[in-house]
């Protein structure tokens, strides 16, 4: 007979009629969910706020006996929901549950599954295999999770159809108002004495050198006042080769995802970052994403930059789409291009005057950002799905700047604002217990993310002035290389090029073409509890 996964360590009469009270089996056995079915249905990257679960066993994994506890945590005050979703399929409400019936939290405020001074424990036991620590927090309380299931068990069971409608009743919700996140776990019959597992390491490289629009938008906008400048970045696609090449020859990866060009779409990134790396890596391994390409800035709009620049930036995959591009299509009578992005925008009707166009054109330039690009706010809710590993970020972008003589200007950006890409969000993730991360950025301001230009006998190769600064001290060290060290590379190369005639005469050039080029100096943010080694 399967034993059940709940039991209890009695220690005295009193702990005993507390613990009989509260039940230590499952009285009713909840149909089977399909694996992932939690996570897919109760999915939200829009949310004001982050929440967080951590588990009691740093690598996730556990053994036949092992006693298994949950901690959750919320940036804002919320009521929290906790789901167990076993190996079988069946799915639990472990929190609010019999004994703990409260579920509304203050912001900060961490709850413990059972709570510290409970006697019960929680063991492993069989199913044994992926299973799923799932948390959902919101502003209000979710219907359809608020009546206690039928039983007489501690932790409440969820079928398929209560899944379905707490996702009917956090879709009445706005997304910013609800967050969740997921913590998968591996259980495993006992196996003593196994070695030891060591760390690995992955990749994810992107390189956008050009955009899927850009041939419509310089057809629709040819012969215009002021066409937009977007001009291709070959130095984007050379940088993503050349980390992929390093990573792969010095790094010690296991394995990398390279994104160049056309591969480089928002879907291919978020799918990298979300599903490929929490399918092939563990807490404790590390982590390198690495993208080189536009960056752009628009209005915050949920108060998370209050206190820096009020701007949320963004990076641009290849498919991206502007306004220009909806314009473009328009023009064009590009049908099918102009209804997709139309529904990106949130659909309605073409503004008729000059009115409606004001009204129209912020709302319209907004909602393609946020469903083409990939702000900062989505970009931090895609690392907590690599909590527990070691993550490294390297952005070679900027937010308005270009390379050589050619400006990588991006339609509706201001310009002089700070630009932090990640810095926020970072700050954030650490507030709420997930750590392990760090950030080295080209540059923090309005100025451009240049390209150094080495010529040859046979062709001309730009590489952006970061990577080539990051590159070479790694291909030059006779031993370890960490990413402090990589740095202070940075920083050092990138000053004495800045300062050289050779820069000055890029400099020079750009002037006639009425264009502004500026030095610029890299970023590192870094929340690491141990070195992050780019060459081990």
């Amino acid at each position: 007979m399967t034993r059940s996964r709940f039991t209890r360590l009695p220690v005295c009469l009193s702990a005993l009629l507390i613990l009989a009270t509260a039940g230590t089996s499952i009285a009713q056995t909840p149909q089977p969910t399909p694996l992932g079915t939690i996570d897919s249905a109760l999915k939200n990257d829009k949310s004001d706020f982050l929440v967080r679960s951590e588990v009691n066993h740093f690598s996730r994994e556990y053994q036949d006996g092992d006693s298994l506890s949950v901690r959750v945590i919320s940036e804002a005050a919320a009521y929290l929901y906790v789901f167990y979703q076993q190996a079988d399929g069946k799915v639990f409400m472990i929190f609010p549950n019999r004994i703990q019936t409260r579920n509304h939290v203050d912001a900060g405020q961490w709850v413990a599954i059972p709570w510290d001074n409970d006697l019960f424990r929680w063991r492993i036991a069989p199913p044994f295999g992926k299973e799923l620590i799932k948390v959902v927090a919101s502003r209000k309380p979710i219907a359809s999770l608020t009546a206690q299931a039928p039983g007489g068990g501690r932790f409440a069971p969820v079928g398929p159809k209560r899944v379905e409608d707490a996702a009917r009743d956090l879709a009445k919700q706005a997304s910013r108002d609800w967050a969740e996140q997921s913590t998968p776990i591996t259980t495993a019959a006992a196996t003593p004495g196994g070695p030891p597992r060591t760390g690995r390491r992955f990749a994810v490289i992107i390189g956008v050198s050009e955009n899927k629009y850009d041939d419509m938008v310089e057809r629709a906008f040819k012969g215009t006042e002021d066409p937009p400048d977007l001009r291709a970045l070959p130095s984007c696609a050379n940088d993503a080769r050349i980390m992929s090449g390093i990573f792969s020859d010095l790094g010690r990866l296991d394995d990398q995802r390279v994104l160049v060009g056309a591969q480089a779409t928002r879907a291919n990134i978020e799918a990298a970052i979300t599903k490929w790396l929490p399918s092939i890596s563990k807490p404790g391994d590390t982590i390198f994403i690495y993208h080189s390409g536009h960056g752009g800035q628009i209005d915050d709009d949920n108060g998370d930059e209050e206190q820096t620049d009020k701007k949320d930036e963004y990076l641009l995959p290849y498919d991206f789409a502007g306004l220009d591009t909806l314009v473009a299509a328009r023009r064009l009578e590009q049908a099918d291009v102009y209804k997709t992005l139309m529904a990106l925008a949130g659909g309605g009707s073409w503004p008729t005057n000059q009115r409606e166009a004001e009204a129209w054109q912020p709302r319209v330039r907004s909602a393609l950002v946020r469903n083409t690009g990939i702000t900062d706010d989505q970009f931090g809710r895609w690392l907590q799905n690599l909590d527990g590993r070691q993550v490294i970020v390297i952005l070679d972008i900027c937010h308005s700047g270009g390379f050589a003589t050619h400006e990588k200007a991006v339609p509706g950006v201001d310009g002089g604002a700070l630009f932090n890409f990640l810095d926020r969000e970072l700050s954030r993730l650490k507030d709420i217990g997930q750590r392990d991360t760090a950030l080295l950025a080209a540059c923090r301001t309005s100025d451009s993310s240049q390209a150094v230009v080495f010529k040859s006998k046979d062709s001309l190769l730009r590489v952006s002035a970061m990577t080539y600064f990051l590159a070479v001290p790694i291909v030059n060290s006779t031993g370890p290389f960490e990413l402090a060290d990589a740095y202070d590379a940075c920083k050092t190369g990138m000053k004495t090029y800045f300062a050289s005639k050779e820069f000055q005469e890029v400099r020079a050039e750009a002037a006639k073409h009425k264009k502004s080029i500026n030095p610029h100096e890299p970023l590192l943010y870094s929340d690491l509890t141990h070195a992050a080694f780019l060459r081990p």
